[in-house]
């Protein structure tokens, strides 16, 4: 089995752990429910989610690494709730092929990177134990 996975540069910079094209991962995934409706990215499976704690709606998955992109956008400054937030540009985005994930990816004409899309193959999945999604 095959799955695509939009994994935040968020959640790598703050806790992940780097990886490369055939090495093999184990991810906890939500289903791609919610998920921004800025991405322009087709066929998402999966979102990575090591920060959330509704282990009953979490997924242990693992798989070989096949491809990378950098997922980047264009942001602006917009008042939401009387908070000034960096929010994307739609139609900005850019995918740009790579071997392996870092926890600090440089910026490019522009854009931020914001994201990896990674595919994977020989994939398993299986709803997650509550111990095993213990986000502290």
């Amino acid at each position: 089995m095959k799955a695509k996975i939009f994994y935040d540069l968020w959640e790598m910079e703050c806790c992940g752990t780097p990886f490369k094209i055939g090495e093999g991962v184990d991810w906890l995934v939500r289903n791609i429910d919610g998920i921004k409706d800025t991405i322009e990215v087709d066929n998402l499976d999966y979102i990575y989610d090591a920060h959330n704690d509704d282990w009953e709606n979490i997924y242990k998955l693992k798989g070989i690494v096949k491809t990378i992109n950098i997922y980047y956008e264009k942001f602006k400054i917009k008042e939401v709730d009387g908070r000034n937030m960096l929010v994307p540009i739609p139609k900005t985005s850019k995918i740009v092929n790579t071997n392996s994930s870092d926890d600090y990816e440089e910026e490019m004409d522009g854009l931020k990177a914001s994201a990896y899309v990674v595919e994977l193959e020989d994939v398993t999945i299986r709803p997650a134990t509550e111990k095993e999604v213990k986000y502290s």
